[in-house]
């Protein structure tokens, strides 16, 4: 005996599907700047006029976690510039280590933080380059973090206090190519990982805070290279979370 099915039935039914992962599907997201994402470039600082040509200055990088956390450059010689198709098929953020930055609206540090970042250093010279930098620049000093020093193409730092003894510095010699970089800020404790190695770790006894001011610095120490994209998180993130952030920007960005 045969038994007939109407393939109709099955067509009718209504069948769940998982949303695809993105950053925002995480709570605590605070800023999320994503280079590859053109409708988020804009050449002037109000987010008018869109970014869109190789060499393109960007003025507003707008914030895709739904703080309307933008980040401005009104100074048109201060501006980074737009690189297309440069890592994975994807465009850029290039910052010329001279004076490119932008500002941010005020995003509170708080305890635990997490930043993931993915970078390109273009030089191997020039000391420290500030990646995110902090409002309050006197002691005692709250957390700042930096990419890179001199002789070594990416070296990924949270300085922490009035001299190195706040300082956390990764040991391990990296490449001058794309990296995924994760830093952690906690109370009594900061950590750095790189793409898919291990968490180095320091204990500290600083408990200040501040704000996140700048992307790259307003002056001096101002990045060389570029930034793929950028998170920022006021939350604790565990080790299956952490797990599917790194996996979703080396997925997105091919950087191991």
């Amino acid at each position: 005996m045969r038994i007939g099915i109407d393939i109709s039935t099955f067509q009718s039914l209504n069948v769940a599907t998982v949303p695809a992962f993105t950053p925002a599907s995480i709570s605590g997201l605070q800023l999320w700047l994503d280079a590859s994402d053109g409708s988020t470039l804009f050449t002037d600082s109000a987010g008018t006029t869109a970014a869109t040509a190789d060499g393109d200055p960007v003025g507003c990088w707008k914030d895709k976690s739904g703080n309307n956390k933008n980040a401005t450059q009104t100074d048109g010689t201060k501006k980074p510039l737009l690189k297309i198709s440069i890592q994975n098929g994807l465009s850029v953020c290039r910052f010329d280590s001279v004076n490119d930055a932008f500002s941010l609206v005020s995003i509170t540090q708080q305890t635990p933080s997490y930043v993931y970042a993915v970078v390109r250093m273009n030089s191997m010279t020039g000391g420290y380059r500030n990646l995110l930098n902090r409002t309050t620049t006197s002691a005692p000093y709250p957390p700042a973090l930096y990419l890179s020093a001199d002789g070594n193409p990416l070296v990924p730092c949270i300085y922490w206090g009035s001299d190195n003894s706040g300082n956390l510095l990764y040991t391990t010699t990296l490449s001058q190519a794309p990296h995924i970089v994760a830093f952690r800020i906690d109370l009594g404790s900061i950590g750095i990982t790189v793409d898919s190695g291990s968490e180095q770790v320091r204990t500290h006894p600083q408990t200040v805070l501040t704000s996140w001011s700048t992307v790259s610095a307003s002056s001096g120490q101002v990045l060389n290279g570029d930034i793929c994209e950028l998170l920022l998180y006021n939350s604790t993130i565990n080790s299956t979370q952490n797990s599917t952030i790194m996996n979703y920007l080396n997925t997105k960005w091919g950087v191991y």
